[in-house]
């Protein structure tokens, strides 16, 4: 494996196993991989992901692209299954962000992807299609509610892979205008940024 080859799984793939590189520097290693690809590692890593998220051990057979193609069929059958499942990891990575009330309101997280889309069909923006960001990890929507009326649409909020608030909107993509929201958001800015 050159420096190269291992920087780049490095940086498709978090806390990898010394299995998953090993299966990694078979590939690499043999060459013909590498070539084909033009240096990227891209099919690898997402290879290396749908294993994690199916619980299968990844594998070193002569045909990598027909183990990638039946592994990625076999996840495709059961997509919605395995991205709830990544998408619940990826918010437990920052579980005590989440762990928010303030004034009258509290946050509350999307238990699957779907949570997102019933959310923005009841308040009508285009959260819906943020679902295959949150699963990606390069979002995270969050609810905000009344205490007294937890299953209740109140407000969406985007959080970025940084911590720090992006979208903020009541239904209908209306900005807030209360002081009570105002002192809200920036308390719950300063939350997330104190335990990201």
């Amino acid at each position: 494996l050159t420096p190269e080859m291992y920087m780049a799984i490095k940086r498709g793939l978090n806390n990898i196993t010394l299995e998953e590189l090993s299966v990694c520097a078979y590939y690499l290693g043999r060459g013909k991989y590498w070539e084909y690809h033009k240096g990227s590692v891209t099919t690898l890593v997402n290879y290396i992901e749908c294993c994690r998220l199916m619980g299968k051990e990844p594998v070193k057979t002569n045909n990598f692209m027909r183990e990638f193609c039946e592994t990625h069929k076999s996840y495709e059958l059961r997509k919605t299954e395995f991205d709830n499942k990544k998408m619940a990891m990826n918010y437990a990575k920052y579980a005590k962000a989440w762990e928010f009330e303030y004034g009258n309101y509290m946050v509350s997280i999307p238990a699957c992807g779907q949570d997102i889309v019933t959310e923005g069909e009841r308040m009508h923006h285009c959260v819906g299609s943020y679902v295959d960001r949150v699963v990606r990890g390069d979002d995270y929507i969050i609810f905000v509610r009344h205490k007294d009326k937890p299953n209740e649409c109140y407000l969406t909020c985007e959080v970025r892979t940084n911590g720090e608030i992006g979208q903020y909107y009541l239904a209908h993509d209306r900005h807030i205008s209360s002081t009570e929201d105002y002192e809200f958001k920036k308390a719950l800015a300063e939350h997330l940024l104190k335990n990201w």
